[in-house]
């Protein structure tokens, strides 16, 4: 199993619950699964480099056919030392990554019929595992990138947009995973989101830098606002298309063009800090 089994796009979906019993409904299945995303080529003794003798399924390791060491397919995961079957953690990973709402430890609890504090254990070391691999990945290709502010309504005549002072700035980039339908946007791939301090250049260019792959090619779009006393067409009356910046990831210095837009409110051409 990939991580393509699970993932959700153009010509991909979701396991069913049958196809997903029939492939990880019995333990020898998970641990040979386990066996696949540790060693893809083949068990390797972390001793002496040997292969495996065989697999001792009553106490998940394999042993090493040269020095007789065992190693277990669990050591170093978030199954290590678990009493609960790979059969139950599978169960609630697939549970927990088949709806954007997940599943409740209420729930998850009924379902695999363990208690409700194991069950809460199992989906906070789930989740920290998702949130470590996420830290991890890079974007890759073509990403679109845009600010945001994540805050309450502000109380008397708050400011908006860069103006708002009890908001925070928040960057979010996105891959483009596929092309989309004739005339459409793109179909979107992983999503990477960030605190900045500011929306400043340099700030942004920090965010880029830790969340995308070199080679790739951010850009950031917008569109001028007409409303804000910051616009460039407000300041200096131009009708030119909106500006996009664009960089390929590893060069020295980002590259200046108009191209036609994708996202907005970005509200100062590229070059310009606030």
């Amino acid at each position: 199993m990939s991580k393509e089994d699970f993932r959700i796009g153009k010509g991909v979906r979701m396991l069913t619950v049958g196809e997903f019993r029939a492939q990880f409904g019995e333990e020898a299945q998970c641990a040979e699964q386990l066996t696949r995303q540790r060693w893809p080529e083949g068990f390797r003794c972390p001793r002496c480099a040997g292969s495996t003798r065989g697999y001792i399924a009553s106490r998940k390791v394999h042993e090493c056919k040269l020095c007789a060491y065992q190693c277990s397919v669990t050591a170093g995961t978030i199954f290590h030392k678990t009493r609960t079957p790979l059969t139950s953690w599978f169960w609630a990973i697939y549970r927990m990554s088949h709806d954007k709402k997940g599943i409740s430890a209420v729930q998850l609890m009924k379902e695999i019929g363990v208690s409700y504090v194991t069950a809460w254990t199992m989906q906070h070391k789930i989740r920290k595992a998702m949130e470590d691999r996420d830290q991890r990945y890079k974007l890759h290709g073509i990403i679109e990138m845009d600010e945001g502010y994540v805050g309450g309504a502000e109380s008397g005549e708050g400011r908006r947009g860069r103006g708002a002072e009890s908001k925070c700035v928040v960057g979010v980039a996105v891959e483009h995973a596929a092309e989309g339908e004739p005339g459409g946007p793109p179909v979107p791939g992983f999503a990477a989101l960030q605190v900045l301090p500011d929306a400043s250049s340099k700030s942004i260019d920090s965010f880029l830098e830790a969340k995308v792959a070199p080679g790739s090619e951010p850009t950031t779009k917008f569109r001028p606002n007409t409303s804000s006393a910051t616009s460039p067409s407000s300041t200096t009356g131009s009708t030119e298309e909106p500006w996009n910046r664009t960089c390929r990831q590893g060069s020295s210095e980002p590259a200046l063009e108009p191209r036609p837009l994708h996202f907005n409110n970005l509200p100062e051409k590229p070059g310009l800090t606030k």
